[in-house]
């Protein structure tokens, strides 16, 4: 994962790796979660955006606004000709979208004063 990941620039490569060195620290960081939730966001982020150069040199770009982030995905599994009912479809847009019990944003963002949320098996 981490070689495919430099193969698209060094960024990803080193949250992935980061991400990995938190999951195994020992003892756990108190804020493991959060720490990898916002590692994955980076990685997710860098993936969608050279997907989202590779797609729009085929399609005009998208417009701002909204939820523009959903609609990146939507555009970028259209011309890779992924399905709506294919499970990467699914799993992706249940990753980024922010109300989602998996979703990225969820586990990387503290929620108000609570404790950090824990490193167990749902996570």
């Amino acid at each position: 994962m981490y070689a495919r990941l430099a193969s698209i620039g060094p960024g990803p490569a080193s949250f992935y790796k980061d991400a990995c060195r938190i999951m195994e620290a020992d003892p756990p960081f108190e804020t493991a979660t959060h720490l990898v939730g916002h590692c994955l966001r980076e990685i997710e982020s860098a993936l969608r955006k050279v997907l989202l150069g590779l797609a729009s040199t085929q399609s005009p770009p998208l417009e701002r606004g909204g939820d523009r982030h959903e609609r990146e995905i939507r555009f970028i599994l259209r011309t890779l000709d992924i399905p709506e009912a294919d499970p990467v479809t699914h799993l992706w847009l249940r990753l980024v979208q922010q109300q989602e019990q998996y979703g990225l944003h969820t586990w990387a963002h503290r929620h108000h004063l609570a404790e950090p949320r824990p490193l167990d098996d749902e996570f």
